[in-house]
């Protein structure tokens, strides 16, 4: 299970910035909603990924929003 999780997070860090390279780039900013959501977001899993590096329990998982 851990090779399938692996692997498919190999791909994504290959695939997605060549996609989002291929993309236009917005003609204006997005709402100030939006970047809000996203820097919350962005705490969320840097909030996380500390928990999960320094918990002793296996919590791995829970870096990966849904």
């Amino acid at each position: 299970m851990r090779t399938w999780w692996l692997g498919d997070f190999c791909g994504a860090l290959v695939v997605v910035p060549a996609r989002a390279r291929l993309l236009p780039l917005p003609s204006r900013l997005p709402p100030r909603s939006r970047i809000i959501e996203g820097a919350l977001l962005l705490a969320t899993v840097a909030v996380l990924g500390e928990v999960t590096a320094h918990s002793t329990d296996p919590v791995a998982y829970l870096v990966f929003p849904h």
